[in-house]
Protein backbone atom coordinates (compact mmCIF):
# COMPACT_ATOMS: atom_id res chain seq x y z
CA UNK A 1 0.00 0.00 0.00
CA UNK A 2 1.08 3.29 -0.86
CA UNK A 3 0.57 6.97 0.11
CA UNK A 4 -2.09 8.69 -2.47
CA UNK A 5 -0.14 11.08 -4.91
CA UNK A 6 -1.83 14.66 -4.82
CA UNK A 7 -1.72 16.97 -7.79
CA UNK A 8 -3.09 20.39 -8.61
CA UNK A 9 -6.16 20.45 -10.41
CA UNK A 10 -6.10 20.55 -14.29
CA UNK A 11 -8.40 22.14 -16.87
CA UNK A 12 -9.90 18.78 -17.29
CA UNK A 13 -10.43 18.12 -13.48
CA UNK A 14 -11.88 21.50 -13.68
CA UNK A 15 -14.74 20.36 -15.86
CA UNK A 16 -15.14 17.06 -14.32
CA UNK A 17 -15.04 18.97 -10.75
CA UNK A 18 -16.42 21.97 -11.24
CA UNK A 19 -18.17 22.13 -8.08
CA UNK A 20 -14.63 22.36 -5.96
CA UNK A 21 -14.05 25.52 -4.08
CA UNK A 22 -10.36 27.18 -5.20
CA UNK A 23 -8.18 27.63 -2.40
CA UNK A 24 -4.42 28.57 -2.66
CA UNK A 25 -2.37 25.97 -3.85
CA UNK A 26 -5.44 23.90 -4.77
CA UNK A 27 -7.96 22.27 -4.87
CA UNK A 28 -5.98 18.75 -5.33
CA UNK A 29 -6.72 15.74 -6.43
CA UNK A 30 -5.60 12.06 -6.53
CA UNK A 31 -6.92 8.75 -8.01
CA UNK A 32 -6.67 5.05 -6.57
CA UNK A 33 -8.95 2.07 -5.87
CA UNK A 34 -11.81 1.46 -3.51
CA UNK A 35 -13.17 -2.05 -3.56
CA UNK A 36 -12.22 -2.89 -6.72
CA UNK A 37 -13.54 0.23 -8.02
CA UNK A 38 -11.90 3.53 -9.45
CA UNK A 39 -11.95 6.29 -6.54
CA UNK A 40 -11.31 9.83 -6.64
CA UNK A 41 -9.96 11.76 -4.20
CA UNK A 42 -10.51 15.57 -4.40
CA UNK A 43 -9.50 18.26 -1.36
CA UNK A 44 -10.65 21.49 -1.76
CA UNK A 45 -11.55 24.43 0.57
CA UNK A 46 -13.95 23.19 3.18
CA UNK A 47 -13.72 19.50 2.68
CA UNK A 48 -12.02 15.78 1.67
CA UNK A 49 -14.22 13.93 -0.66
CA UNK A 50 -13.42 10.58 -1.73
CA UNK A 51 -15.58 9.41 -5.20
CA UNK A 52 -16.26 6.13 -5.20
CA UNK A 53 -18.97 6.29 -7.86
CA UNK A 54 -18.37 10.07 -10.03
CA UNK A 55 -21.91 9.33 -11.82
CA UNK A 56 -23.99 8.86 -9.06
CA UNK A 57 -21.90 11.51 -6.31
CA UNK A 58 -21.25 8.44 -4.15
CA UNK A 59 -18.92 8.49 -1.20
CA UNK A 60 -17.11 9.85 1.41
CA UNK A 61 -16.43 13.20 3.11
CA UNK A 62 -14.56 14.63 5.65
CA UNK A 63 -15.29 18.47 6.18
CA UNK A 64 -12.31 19.81 7.64
CA UNK A 65 -10.01 22.98 6.40
CA UNK A 66 -7.69 22.68 3.11
CA UNK A 67 -4.28 22.15 5.52
CA UNK A 68 -5.17 19.84 7.77
CA UNK A 69 -7.15 18.17 4.69
CA UNK A 70 -4.22 18.34 2.79
CA UNK A 71 -2.12 16.25 5.30
CA UNK A 72 -5.31 13.67 6.14
CA UNK A 73 -5.56 12.82 2.21
CA UNK A 74 -1.97 12.58 1.76
CA UNK A 75 -1.11 9.88 4.39
CA UNK A 76 -4.51 7.80 3.17
CA UNK A 77 -3.18 4.75 1.42
CA UNK A 78 -4.02 3.19 -1.80
CA UNK A 79 -6.05 1.22 -2.54
CA UNK A 80 -8.50 2.96 -0.23
CA UNK A 81 -10.48 1.15 2.54
CA UNK A 82 -13.46 1.82 4.36
CA UNK A 83 -11.86 1.46 7.64
CA UNK A 84 -9.39 4.31 6.93
CA UNK A 85 -12.01 6.43 6.34
CA UNK A 86 -13.67 5.69 9.16
CA UNK A 87 -10.43 5.91 11.40
CA UNK A 88 -9.92 9.91 9.77
CA UNK A 89 -14.15 10.27 10.58
CA UNK A 90 -14.83 10.24 6.70
CA UNK A 91 -19.01 9.83 6.72
CA UNK A 92 -20.90 8.24 3.43
CA UNK A 93 -22.32 11.00 0.99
Amino acid sequence: MANLELRKFTDLDWDAFSGAEEVPGGPLIAESTMGGKDAVVIVDRDQVVVYTDIEENEGYALEIAFPAGKIIAAHLKSPIDRQQLKDFGFKSI
